[in-house]
C-alpha cells in the first residue's frame, strides 16, 4: 500500500485500526496463556492429591456428601441439571457400550405414532470391571394425545448410577477407606468423567433409600435378638461444629444373630447410651466408662481384658526375675487362666447353658474367689498404679462377675473393640467429618456393611441387593424379610 497517497485523516484511521487489531491479538494471547496456566495448575493439584501426605490435604475428605447436602440446602446450586452432570463424557459412554436395552411399551393403541425415544446410559459394577448399558426407551403417542413409554423402576433415576455402581463406591469408601476425590481420579483415568460431587450425590440418594432399613436394624437389636448388647465408642472430629464428636457402636454377642449398629453423636455424654438403650432390658457388656452405669434398665457387665490391661501396663519393662515376684504378674496369670477356659468353650461351640453351668461349678467359683481374695490383700497406695488397678476391680466387682448369670455374656468386650476398628481405620483415611448429618450417613453404611459381613455376606453385594429391592412404601414386615438372617445366603464370605 502506498501510504503517501493517503490523507492525514486516512493515516490516523489506519493506525487506530492497527492498534485495535494489536490490542485484540494481545488480549487473545493473554487469555490463552491464562487457560494454559489453569490446566497446568489443575494437573499439579491432581498430582498433589495423589501423592501428598494426608497432613498436606486441606479439603474435607471424610464425608464429602454432607458438604454437597449443605450447598443444596443453602440454595447455592442452580436449579436444573445436577451439579457435576455436565462432566459426563457421553461420547465415551457411547463408544464403550457393552449392552443396549430397548424398552417397548405394551398394548400401544393402533393409532399411536412413533415420536422418538429417550436415550440414557447406566454404569454397572461387575467384579473386576465396569459395564456400560445404553437404554433406549421408545415413545409413542395416540391420536388422543396419550403417551406410551416404558418407565423403568430405577432407584437412581436421571443419573448414570446403578445400585451395583453405588454399592461399590460405598464399599470403596467405608470399607477400604478411599475418599471420593481419589475415586474420582481413578474413574477419570479409566475414561469415566464422574466428579466428586456426583459421588456425593449418589451417597445422599442411597442414604435416603437405606434409612428405614437402618432403623429396623436398631429395632431388632433392642427388641428382638440380643441376650446381651456389647457397646463401645470412639472419637470423630466434626469440623462445622468445631468439636470432637463420637461414634457409638452397639452389637450382639457370640451366640445371637449378628447385628452391628453405629450411631453418631456430638459428645460422649451418658445421655447417648441412655437414649439408645431406653427400651432394652438385658445385659450390657462394656468397659467401665461411668456413662454406661447410668443406664438404669440394664445389668452392667464389665470387660475383664480392660482390667487385665491395668496390671499388664505395670509389668511392662520388668525382667523375668522381677515378674516372678510381681503381684501384677500374678493377677495377669490368674485372669489369663479364666480367659483360656472361655476361649476353649467358645471354640468348641459349647451351648450358653453349658457355659453357665461350667462357670458356676465349685472349681470355677473357687478360681474367682482366689482372685477376689488376692485383690483384697494387695497392700498398695490408692494413688499408685497397682492401687488404682486393684480398686478398679474391687469397686466394680459385682459388675465384673455378672457374666456368671448367662452363658451368652462373654468375659471380654473384645468384640466391640473389633467392631470399632473398621471405623478407626477409615477415620485415618477420611480425617474428619464435616457435619453431624454426614456422620449419620456414615453410621448407616457402617451398620449395614458390618452387619452383612458378620452374617457371611459380601458387603457390596448385600448393599446392592437392598438398593434394588427396598421401596419407599415398604412395611416393617417387608423390610424385615430382607434382614440377613431371613434370606438365604448363597455365598460365604470369610
Amino acid at each position: 500500500m502506498d501510504y503517501s497517497k493517503l490523507s492525514k485523516e486516512e493515516l490516523i484511521a489506519l493506525l487506530e485500526n492497527r492498534d485495535a487489531e494489536l490490542y485484540q491479538t494481545r488480549k487473545e494471547r493473554d487469555e490463552a496463556l491464562k487457560k494454559l496456566e489453569e490446566v497446568i495448575e489443575k494437573k499439579n493439584v491432581s498430582r498433589a492429591k495423589m501423592f501428598a501426605r494426608k497432613s498436606e490435604i486441606r479439603k474435607n475428605t471424610f464425608n464429602e456428601a454432607e458438604e454437597t447436602k449443605e450447598k443444596e440446602e443453602n440454595g447455592s446450586n442452580k436449579k436444573g441439571r445436577k451439579a457435576g452432570s455436565k462432566n459426563f463424557d457421553y461420547a465415551y459412554l457411547e463408544s464403550h457400550v457393552d449392552e443396549t436395552i430397548y424398552l417397548e411399551p405394551e398394548k400401544v393403541d393402533e393409532s399411536a405414532k412413533y415420536i422418538g425415544e429417550d436415550v440414557s446410559y447406566k454404569i454397572s459394577y461387575i467384579p473386576g470391571r465396569y459395564k456400560i448399558t445404553k437404554i433406549i426407551s421408545k415413545k409413542y403417542v395416540s391420536s388422543n394425545g396419550k403417551i406410551y413409554q416404558v418407565v423403568k423402576d430405577d432407584p437412581f433415576p436421571h443419573s448414570i448410577c446403578t445400585a451395583s455402581f453405588v454399592s461399590q463406591i460405598m464399599k470403596d469408601k467405608f470399607l477400604l477407606g478411599i475418599p471420593y476425590y481419589r475415586q474420582a481420579e481413578y474413574y477419570y483415568n479409566e475414561g469415566i468423567k464422574i466428579s466428586r460431587q456426583d459421588l456425593c450425590n449418589y451417597q445422599l440418594r442411597a442414604t435416603e433409600i437405606l434409612e428405614k432399613y437402618y432403623q429396623r436394624l436398631k429395632y431388632h437389636l433392642i427388641n428382638n435378638h440380643a441376650h446381651v448388647i456389647c457397646a463401645d465408642e470412639t472419637t470423630q472430629k466434626l469440623v462445622k461444629e468445631k468439636k470432637t464428636g463420637y461414634v457409638w457402636v452397639y452389637l450382639t454377642s457370640f451366640y445371637d444373630n449378628p447385628i452391628y449398629v453405629y450411631e453418631a453423636a456430638l459428645d460422649r455424654k451418658a445421655a447417648n447410651a441412655i437414649n439408645f438403650l431406653k427400651d432394652y432390658k438385658g445385659y450390657l457388656l462394656t468397659d467401665a466408662y461411668p456413662g454406661y452405669a447410668k443406664v438404669s434398665n440394664v445389668t452392667n457387665c464389665y470387660c475383664w481384658v480392660h482390667a487385665r490391661r491395668n496390671f499388664l501396663d505395670i509389668i511392662k519393662g520388668l525382667d523375668n526375675k522381677q515378674k516372678a515376684v510381681s503381684k501384677s504378674q500374678r493377677m495377669v496369670d490368674m485372669i489369663d487362666e479364666l480367659l483360656h477356659l472361655e476361649k476353649k468353650w467358645r471354640d468348641n461351640l459349647i451351648s450358653p447353658n453349658e457355659i453357665k453351668n461350667k462357670r458356676n461349678s465349685p472349681d470355677y467359683l473357687e478360681r474367682l474367689a482366689s482372685i477376689k481374695n488376692y485383690l483384697d490383700n494387695i497392700d498398695a497406695s490408692p494413688s499408685s498404679p497397682l492401687g488404682k488397678a486393684r480398686d478398679y476391680m474391687l469397686k466394680r466387682w459385682d459388675s465384673f462377675i455378672n457374666y456368671l448369670k448367662d452363658g451368652h455374656i462373654e468375659m471380654t468386650n473384645n468384640i466391640s473393640e473389633r467392631a470399632v476398628k473398621p471405623f478407626v481405620i477409615a477415620r485415618k483415611n477420611f480425617l474428619f467429618s464435616f457435619t453431624k448429618n454426614g456422620a449419620d450417613s456414615s453410621a448407616i453404611y457402617f451398620s449395614i456393611q458390618q452387619t452383612a459381613r458378620a452374617n457371611g455376606y459380601d458387603p457390596g453385594e448385600f448393599t446392592e441387593m437392598l438398593l434394588n429391592k427396598l421401596k419407599p412404601n415398604f412395611t416393617d414386615e417387608e423390610i424385615d424379610a430382607l434382614m440377613p438372617w431371613n434370606i438365604k445366603n448363597t455365598r460365604t464370605n470369610g
